[in-house]
């Protein structure tokens, strides 16, 4: 008689916290502020993703800086400079459903779950509900930081589940 084999558990886990991104593994918890360079948060997902792609976004004026985007099969990480160890900030998102490992929220969204039951238990934050072209399109502050308030961790979703994490956001931003 077969059976069914169990999908192995994954090797750790990542938060798209608000001021830093956390990677988890083996118990420890390491913390990749986003406001530092992306060499070691780029070094760190890539043991648990595998090796990224890379591209750099030449500028379209002198007042624009190089932009690159390192690309995994489940997020992105992107950060002005062509040097991840001399760029003063980056930003990750995801869109895709991870099943190598754990990518959440810190409050626990994750992309492909429901929004009812992941917005329900996040009552009073700011939040908001459009429809366009038949959709309806959400969006919520999942958590704030506490350095700088303006930015933080926003969830989108769309007709009922969600579809985005990305942080570290411009909180006022209207895109």
């Amino acid at each position: 008689m077969l059976s069914a084999t169990p999908e192995p558990a994954p090797a750790g886990s990542i938060v798209f916290g608000a001021e830093a991104l956390e990677v988890r593994t083996d118990g420890s918890t390491v913390l990749y502020p986003y406001g530092k360079g992306a060499a070691d948060a780029i070094a760190s997902v890539s043991s648990l993703l595998g090796a990224p792609q890379s591209s750099v976004h030449v500028p379209v004026s002198k007042c624009q800086p190089d932009e690159t985007t390192v690309t995994w099969s489940t997020m992105t990480l992107e950060y002005e400079s062509v040097d991840p160890a001399a760029a003063a900030w980056f930003r990750v998102q995801t869109r895709t459903v991870s099943v190598q490992v754990g990518i959440s929220s810190p409050n626990g969204a994750r992309v492909g779950d429901a929004w009812a039951s992941y917005a329900g238990s996040l009552a009073g934050h700011p939040n908001s509900t459009g429809d366009y072209q038949g959709k309806t399109y959400t969006g919520i502050v999942d958590s704030a930081s506490l350095k700088a308030p303006t930015y933080g961790t926003i969830v989108d979703g769309v007709d009922g589940t969600i579809t985005g994490i990305t942080a570290q956001s411009d909180l006022h931003a209207d895109c």
